[in-house]
């Protein structure tokens, strides 16, 4: 259980450097694309002893799971930028 959440640890870091690698103006899909495509390179080298047993890893890094993850952290973000703007009057 202990690996798992180190594992996960490991996946939102990676996703959240990744996030910051490829954002610029725009562009929305491609960089979503492309974030997911960096975080599951990045994971195949990974040591094997923070790998886990393959159909975790395949469930954990899944496309899916991954973009719903950036999607998540990218909307969170958004929205903290909207609220720092002072509201006009």
């Amino acid at each position: 259980m202990v690996k798992i959440i180190q594992f996960c640890q490991i996946l939102l870091s990676l996703i959240t450097v990744m996030i910051e690698l490829v954002e610029e103006p725009g562009n929305g899909p491609l960089k979503r694309h492309r974030a997911i495509n960096l975080v599951q390179d990045a994971i195949q080298h990974l040591p094997l002893e923070q790998k886990l047993a393959p159909w975790i890893m395949k469930a954990l890094t899944s496309t899916k799971l991954i973009g719903w993850i950036i999607d998540m952290i990218v909307d969170a973000r958004n929205k903290e930028k909207v609220q720092l703007v002072p509201a006009h009057d």
